[in-house]
């Protein structure tokens, strides 16, 4: 009797560990994933101010061609 409560002892630790160690994984997909939704906005968010930067400039030269014959 001792050594099947002992065994079910072990086993429900054992559980308890798995069930820990996937929440833990799911955990850290969770981190990770969110680095990088976060890693993604900052750069898309960069992207767009530089496209935004190039635009206003492109709309500045082409408003005022006399600048594109000075520069080309």
């Amino acid at each position: 009797m001792l050594k099947y409560t002992i065994l079910m002892i072990k086993n429900l630790f054992v559980q308890q560990s798995l069930i820990l160690q996937h929440y833990f994984y799911n955990l850290n997909q969770l981190l990770n994933k969110l680095k990088f939704y976060i890693t993604g906005s900052f750069l898309l968010n960069y992207i767009s101010i530089f496209v935004h930067s190039k635009n206003t400039w492109l709309k500045e030269a082409l408003e005022n061609r006399s600048y594109l014959t000075y520069n080309v």
